[in-house]
């Protein structure tokens, strides 16, 4: 397969310590079948102090949905998804470095939240640098940039993607 443009948002070469704990917290919520806490801490770990300060009226609800439209096993499935491991294939580092190797990738834009631990920026920047594909923060977001900073994030998407 061929792939003119490829953009990628919350992808980091690695975690940072910050992001390895958020995401074995929710593995333990997982493990104990504790589906309201996992999302609670989910909402925590994946939103701005800003943004949740802004909707903090609202997350009481945002948390029921979720639960509701959900279950622990399918959650626990997409969380086994997170690889940890740089070795693992599945890794992010090692996903883009075997898609910049077999050249099916023209050119690629990582996008983070200038607030996101669970893929620190300075850890985009790293995987971005390392396959040589473009870079871009977003302020005023955290893991959930699309949600948080909608318009920016469209226009950083729409731009690279439209460019000649």
């Amino acid at each position: 397969y061929h792939v003119r443009r490829l953009c990628l948002t919350g992808v980091g070469a690695d975690r940072g310590p910050i992001g390895r704990l958020a995401v074995e917290g929710w593995r333990a919520s997982l493990r104990n079948g504790d589906l309201e806490g996992f999302v609670w801490q989910l909402i925590l770990s994946t939103h701005s102090a800003g943004y949740l300060t802004a909707h903090e009226g609202n997350v009481k609800a945002w948390v029921k949905a979720v639960v509701a439209a959900n279950s622990v096993d399918g959650l626990r499935g997409i969380v086994s998804t997170h690889a940890d491991d740089p070795t693992d294939p599945s890794h992010p580092s090692a996903l883009v470095a075997a898609i910049c190797a077999g050249a099916s990738v023209e050119e690629g834009l990582l996008i983070v939240g200038a607030e996101d631990i669970i893929a620190p920026p300075s850890e985009v920047r790293r995987l971005a640098d390392a396959s040589g594909w473009r870079y871009a923060e977003v302020g005023g977001a955290a893991h959930a940039v699309p949600i948080e900073q909608a318009v920016s994030w469209r226009k950083a998407v729409l731009s690279f993607l439209e460019a000649d």
